[in-house]
């Protein structure tokens, strides 16, 4: 998957530096990065937006091989916390401002993914964001030759591996 994200456009920088958080980090707001890892996109952001609260869900194995602190930087780790979560469960945190799914999605067969983004309904406020950061397959024949056949491989890899479409 590295030799897939490590191109030009797949660093979390594009992301960070492309998103205005402005409105939910002056009222202190709250982003939940679901299936986020071991938080390194909390903390990027965490670094920029400096008065939101995050908090990182993942499975109890991967939230207790976190690394601790998250940061070095005492005021962006105090704004960071884990919680175990299967996102096959209705969302734990309520009236968060962003809910936040990175390369979670793709995973996922039709039927499943839409179960991961019902179960967040519960838990949505009035004006709460649901970000959805994926890559998309484009038209055949709009990539150059090589990346056509890298992206289309993947495709049917995830679709064999997890019955899931790209």
């Amino acid at each position: 998957m590295a030799s897939l994200t490590g191109g030009e456009g797949y660093q979390i920088s594009y992301f960070v530096d492309n998103h205005d958080f402005s409105e939910v980090n002056e009222r202190g707001g709250t982003f939940v990065d679901i299936g986020g890892s071991h938080g390194f996109v909390c903390v990027d952001l965490a670094k920029k937006w400096t008065k939101m609260k995050f908090v990182v869900q993942d499975l109890p194995k991967t939230v207790n091989s976190a690394p601790r602190p998250i940061c070095e930087d005492a005021s962006v780790a105090e704004r960071i916390r884990f919680e175990a979560h299967d996102f096959f469960r209705e969302q734990p945190v309520k009236n968060a401002d962003v809910y936040f799914f990175r390369w979670i999605l793709h995973n996922y067969s039709t039927p499943y993914a839409i179960k991961l983004l019902k179960n967040l309904v519960p838990a949505l406020k009035p004006g709460a964001r649901v970000v959805i950061n994926d890559h998309c397959l484009r038209e055949p024949g709009s990539e150059n030759p090589w990346d056509e056949k890298l992206i289309r491989s993947m495709d049917l890899i995830m679709l064999s591996l997890l019955n899931a479409c790209r």
